[in-house]
C-alpha cells in the first residue's frame, strides 16, 4: 500500500464522535475517503487529514481524524476495470474533440 498522500482509505470505526464535530463533518463507516495529510493526534496517535471533510477552527482542537479509524482501502479488480475503462473512454474523447 501506498503511504505518502494521496491514498485511499475505508472507514470501519465511526463511533465516539466527540461533542465539537457537528454530524456532517464526521466520518461515516463503510465511505472511502483520501488521506491527503498524515499527522499526530492530540494525544500522540497517528492520525489523518482527509480531502473530503474540512475540519475548521470550530471544530478546534480536532485536526485530524484518527487513523485507528481507518483501514487501507484497495479497489476491487472489478472496480479498478470499470475505474480503467471509463478513463480510457474520457481520453479517446478528449483526444477526439481536441483534433
Amino acid at each position: 500500500m501506498n503511504t505518502n498522500p494521496p491514498f485511499k482509505v475505508l472507514c470501519v470505526n465511526d463511533r465516539n464522535k466527540p461533542a465539537e464535530i457537528p454530524m456532517e463533518k464526521w466520518v461515516k463507516d463503510r465511505e472511502i475517503y483520501t488521506v491527503i495529510k498524515v499527522g499526530h493526534t492530540l494525544d500522540g496517535k497517528i492520525g489523518f487529514i482527509l480531502k473530503e471533510i474540512t475540519l475548521t477552527e470550530k471544530e478546534y482542537p480536532f485536526e485530524l481524524f484518527s487513523a485507528h479509524r481507518f483501514i487501507p482501502y484497495t479497489p476491487s479488480e472489478e472496480e479498478f476495470e470499470d475505474e480503467g475503462a471509463e478513463n480510457f473512454v474520457e481520453s479517446i474523447k478528449t483526444l477526439i474533440t481536441h483534433d
